[in-house]
């Protein structure tokens, strides 16, 4: 693994910036999802490589499903209608929220379905922490 690159245990929390160029969000009573942002010690491991064109496509992948998911654009995300649906009403109620996406690579057979989960709000409404995971993790 490149010397430069950090790696993300479990529990760290990570900071996020919003993206200038991320697409308008598609309502505006929403509000923020985040919290702490962490990142699932087995996703870190697998993907883990000393080849730095696969780092920063992996990582610029991560950033965005991250990004879609704080912006709360269910449509680019690799859900249904009845997900997307429960996320609207998650967002609403305080309940868990999902998103699904996919990373295909060369060479590889089957994408790789990533999850960013953001927990239930706890009893002051307040999301703590939204998790980066693979599905066989959860």
């Amino acid at each position: 693994m490149r010397s430069d690159v950090g790696v993300i245990p479990a529990r760290q929390a990570v900071p996020m910036t919003t993206n200038p160029n991320m697409p308008a969000e598609p309502s505006t009573n929403r509000e923020p999802l985040i919290g702490r942002m962490l990142v699932q010690t087995s996703a870190v491991n697998a993907w883990a490589t000393s080849d730095d064109a696969l780092i920063d496509a992996r990582t610029t992948f991560l950033a965005r499903c991250i990004q879609i998911h704080a912006s709360m654009r269910w449509d680019l995300c690799d859900l249904d209608e009845h997900d997307e649906e429960a996320n609207d009403h998650a967002v609403i109620s305080g309940a868990r929220v999902l998103t699904a996406h996919l990373y295909e690579e060369d060479g590889v057979r089957e994408p790789v379905r990533i999850w960013v989960l953001t927990e239930a709000c706890n009893g002051d409404g307040f999301r703590a922490s939204t998790c980066v995971l693979f599905p066989e993790d959860y």
